[in-house]
C-alpha cells in the first residue's frame, strides 16, 4: 500500500501547454492598449514632438 501511495504521489494530470498570453494575461493588455494607442495617435504624437513648425501668419494681406 505504500508503494502504490508513492507512486501516485509522483504521477500527475498531463496539462496542456499554455500560450504566453495565458501565461502573461496584464502584460498582454499593457503591450496591446499601448501599441494600439500609439498607432492610433501616432501622427498627432508625430506633429507636436517633431514636426516643423509653420510660421505663424501675424499679419495677413488683404487683397
Amino acid at each position: 500500500m505504500i508503494q502504490t501511495q508513492e507512486y501516485k504521489r509522483q504521477t500527475s494530470a498531463k496539462l496542456p501547454k499554455r500560450s504566453w498570453i495565458q501565461r502573461n494575461p496584464r502584460l498582454f493588455q499593457v503591450t496591446f492598449v499601448t501599441t494600439s494607442l500609439l498607432v492610433f495617435f501616432s501622427k498627432p504624437i508625430y506633429d507636436i514632438f517633431f514636426a516643423e513648425r509653420l510660421p505663424h501668419p501675424r499679419n495677413k494681406v488683404k487683397s
